[in-house]
């Protein structure tokens, strides 16, 4: 399942070597509520192994647009309890201001001044074709 959420960049944490095999980043980002700011959001997601370098190319508070997948794992602890743990897992992080093109250059010449002896009589009224 692809999934993308869009917002600031509120946290940054170090990488996490879990294994050889294995390295995650999490990092949060806000995203606001534009009703009331009582209800922002804060999501957490991971990169993980070759990924976790992607998140370096921003900083705190930067706009994130952010492509991720939902992952859910299940695990049965010593009493025999059953706990599902879910991750959000990032794969794609794009900064939507810096894909954006510059505004087009305003390459329209600039209007003449008109002149009254420049503008023509009007037509007399026995001039019109029928």
């Amino acid at each position: 399942m692809n999934y993308e959420l869009s917002g600031k960049v509120y946290r940054i944490d170090e990488v996490q070597e879990i294994n050889e095999r294995f390295s995650k980043r999490t990092f949060v980002v806000h995203v606001e509520n534009e009703r009331n700011s009582d209800y922002d959001d804060y999501i957490m997601l991971e990169l993980h192994k070759d990924r976790t370098d992607l998140i370096e190319a921003f900083k705190l508070q930067d706009s994130i647009t952010v492509n991720y997948n939902i992952q859910g794992r299940k695990w049965v602890n010593n009493d025999g309890k059953e706990l599902i743990f879910n991750t959000l897992v990032a794969w794609r992080l794009e900064n939507p201001n810096k894909n954006q093109s510059p505004p087009p250059a305003n390459n329209v010449p600039p209007m003449p001044e008109f002149k009254a002896e420049d503008v023509p009589p009007a037509p007399e009224e026995d001039d019109l074709p029928f």
